[in-house]
């Protein structure tokens, strides 16, 4: 998942917060979005505690305040916003672009926050606009914690991604090998082949990885 996008909308609204009037809206609302655009957290603790909403929806921008703040890895401003009443199942949407605030917090790498989502209501098989889920997302970045959190959370072990790749799959094409026995432990199906064909044993043997190869076996896999 390509997160650059979020660098072009933090331009964009330092841009409109740097002119009075931007925006209906509270002066602590206002407070919120500076404070958010800079990532100052003190900054988002104060608007919040003079009144803001954590859910204000700049007319805008129509960036929510807790996916902003995920999507520039400010963990420290999500949970505050969390604290003060932040909709877990907010979104950022940006032009074709489309992802739950679950899936921008595993790319936080923090395993509390993504537990934090989830209690508070996240729904832990959303995807995004390319059909990436939160745990298969985190199995792609080798995030051995958060994967570890969300099966804990519930979450299948064999939940694909848009191409029907699986946590196990991710596993095996990053060659991690604690990740691919955390995720059989948990019941995951070794012998599930994505869309384009390729089961965890057929890319463990391209990969070479005799380690993995044998978990594989040893699990079944065929």
């Amino acid at each position: 998942m390509n997160l650059r996008f979020g660098s072009a909308l933090v331009c964009a609204w330092l841009l409109m917060v740097s002119f009075p009037g931007y925006a209906e809206s509270t002066p602590a609302n206002e407070k919120l979005l500076t404070a958010l655009a800079s990532k100052d957290a003190a900054g988002v603790e104060a608007a919040l505690v003079q009144g803001a909403d954590p859910n204000y929806l700049d007319p805008k921008i129509k960036v929510p305040p807790l996916p902003m703040a995920l999507s520039q890895k400010q963990p420290a401003i999500a949970a505050l916003l969390l604290e003060k009443g932040a909709d877990p199942k907010a979104e950022l949407v940006y032009k074709e672009m489309r992802i739950p605030s679950l899936i921008l917090a595993v790319k936080c790498d923090d395993p509390s926050l993504v537990a934090k989502l989830i209690d508070g209501g996240a729904d832990p098989a959303a995807t995004d606009h390319y059909g990436d889920t939160a745990l298969t997302s985190a199995a792609a970045g080798r995030q051995l914690e958060v994967v570890r959190v969300l099966l804990a959370k519930g979450v299948s072990a064999d939940q694909p991604d848009g191409r029907q790749r699986t946590a196990l799959l991710w596993a095996v094409k990053t060659g991690n090998l604690p990740l691919v026995q955390l995720l059989l432990d948990n019941g995951a199906n070794p012998n599930l082949a994505s869309g384009d064909g390729y089961t965890p044993l057929k890319s463990a043997k391209k990969g070479g990885n005799k380690e993995i190869i044998a978990a594989l076996r040893k699990a079944g896999a065929k």
